[in-house]
């Protein structure tokens, strides 16, 4: 077992963030990516399996915590940190969470909502999949990560099972995030991201 630590600061106040881990539709704008069981999964883990043990702390199972801690003016500090993870989980668990709290931080800095995502998944060159999903600009990069925000506005998020500058094929997702888009605006997305992310993993 081992242990892992995610954070991020956010630039809000801990009044403000606090309900994105507590009230569904709004856990909904950052958590995960749009699927059947999406809405399942936020209850078992944030509802069902959720205990608010202080006002700035709240357990989740699998001995998960999250905890806001003020860092300056409207700013709070949100952590999610575990004492023990299997050894063999970690890395998927860690890097789940971080792309997870940089979607927060997204919507809380932009003040969007309307959250649709694009999910996709496939196998590539994590390198050749970071420069063929384009520049944008840079929200965050890890060892398994790289987010960036595009021309058009969308969070973009890739995570991938070796390091992101690897040139040896790997497993690897990406999730869009869109705010606001209508049916048809929204399809368009779809289609143009289906379109790229084929021609990076064929």
């Amino acid at each position: 077992m081992e242990p892992f630590r995610v954070e991020t600061t956010v630039d809000a106040p801990t009044a403000t963030v606090r309900p994105h881990f507590v009230e569904p539709e709004l856990i909904r704008q950052w958590f995960g990516w749009d699927y059947p069981g999406l809405d399942d999964e936020i209850k078992m883990i944030f509802v069902d399996g959720a205990e608010a043990a202080a006002p700035d702390r709240i357990d989740l199972g699998a001995d998960q915590t999250i905890t806001f801690t003020e860092a300056g003016p409207d700013r709070t500090l949100v952590r999610i940190e575990s004492p023990g993870i299997p050894a063999d989980q970690l890395d998927m668990i860690a890097e789940g969470w971080r792309q997870f709290l940089e979607q927060l931080r997204f919507v809380l800095d932009r003040g969007v909502s309307g959250r649709r995502t694009v999910y996709l998944d496939g196998r590539g060159a994590p390198a050749t999949l970071a420069a063929g999903l384009g520049d944008g600009s840079a929200w965050h990069r890890s060892r398994f990560q790289r987010i960036t925000v595009d021309d058009a506005g969308h969070l973009v998020a890739l995570v991938t099972q070796a390091p992101v500058d690897s040139t040896e094929p790997a497993d690897a997702m990406a999730t869009v995030s869109t705010f606001g888009l209508d049916d048809t605006a929204f399809a368009a997305v779809a289609d143009e991201w289906a379109r790229r992310w084929k021609s990076l993993t064929a």
